[in-house]
């Protein structure tokens, strides 16, 4: 199922293997695509957890507060 890739590979971009290496660039902006991605295959909680934890990183607290209610 795409959605379920597209999850875990964001998963992966984010939280997995990518998120701790400094040579792969905009790691955040590629999780939140794949995230986003991932819903218009399926709703997922997990993605729009994803998409919450993003948002609070970069300080957007209402926009990730919005998300996490939505998931």
């Amino acid at each position: 199922m795409a959605c379920g890739f597209l999850l875990e590979a964001g998963m992966t971009f984010s939280h997995g293997d990518y998120s701790r290496i400094e040579e792969v660039k905009e790691k955040a902006d590629t999780a939140e695509k794949l995230f986003r991605k991932s819903l218009g295959y399926c709703p997922d909680h997990r993605a729009y957890l994803g998409l919450g934890i993003i948002r609070q990183r970069k300080g957007e607290f209402k926009e990730s507060i919005k998300l996490l209610e939505e998931g």
